[in-house]
């Protein structure tokens, strides 16, 4: 027996194809049956997988809408890895083309948010840039320092309020009713001191930590958002950046 043409015949029997076709790699016949059963075992693990990271957008479209939507991505993108406890990534983006969801325009960002506070639990530890290393620098040589951001920070925009829509169904436990009217929303994610924190932020604020996150130096971020949004208040965002613990330090 070949064992990879074995295992292509059963993952494709898993993924909803003819059980029939691991026959020949079968000692019995008898054993074919419980394919359907292993079957069922796998797609169940892989839709709680995904309630349990995306419990935001279950809450939205109710269980009955949710199960088939997990089922139909497993089926396109089955697990790659061992553990489930990542599973999903690719999940906004499939709900974003998934045409039953065609009725909820803003349902892949509110995925996204919920993607976005399963990697930042999971992310890895670092050390962070605080307020006595920050002071240590002269003002020169602040400026010109690059710290990146912590390991565990996404970023997130969105044409819809997908931040609050996120935020009430997943934390409220009775969710008041939110009209979802078009309109860009900003907002981070990230893991302070072992507890994940979320919370909104302006254009100006969202493009400064963009800017550090993409390798800018402090300086050179501050003045390309000040250039696009004259109110902004660099200080005062560094000195946020800072206390929250959004900036590396210098050490893993």
């Amino acid at each position: 027996m070949r064992t990879d043409s074995f295992f292509d015949d059963f993952a494709a029997a898993l993924r909803g194809g003819d059980a029939q076709i691991v026959l020949p790699h079968l000692a019995s016949a008898a054993s074919a049956s419980r394919i359907a059963v292993y079957r069922n075992t796998v797609v169940r693990g892989a839709i709680d997988a995904l309630r349990a990271a995306y419990p935001a957008v279950e809450r939205l479209v109710g269980a009955d809408f949710f199960s088939p939507m997990a089922k139909a991505y497993w089926a396109t993108h089955p697990p790659r890895e061992p553990s489930l406890s990542l599973y999903g990534a690719g999940f906004a983006d499939f709900i974003r083309s998934y045409a039953p969801a065609s009725s909820l325009p803003w349902l892949a960002d509110v995925a996204r948010h919920d993607r976005a506070w399963l990697e930042a639990h999971h992310a890895k530890e670092h050390a962070i840039l605080g307020a006595a290393a920050a002071a240590a620098h002269d003002p020169e040589s602040l400026a010109i320092l690059a710290p990146g951001l912590h390991p565990s920070v996404r970023l997130l925009m969105s044409g819809w309020p997908a931040c609050e829509i996120w935020r009430r169904n997943r934390f409220e436990s009775e969710p008041a009713s939110l009209m979802a009217v078009p309109g860009a929303s900003f907002a981070i994610i990230w893991r302070r001191r072992g507890e994940v924190c979320h919370c909104a932020l302006d254009a100006a604020g969202y493009a400064f930590l963009l800017a550090l996150g993409d390798g800018h130096m402090i300086g050179e971020a501050a003045n390309t958002v000040l250039a696009a949004h004259e109110n902004f208040d660099p200080g005062a965002a560094f000195a946020a950046a800072l206390s929250d613990g959004i900036l590396k330090g210098t050490t893993p």
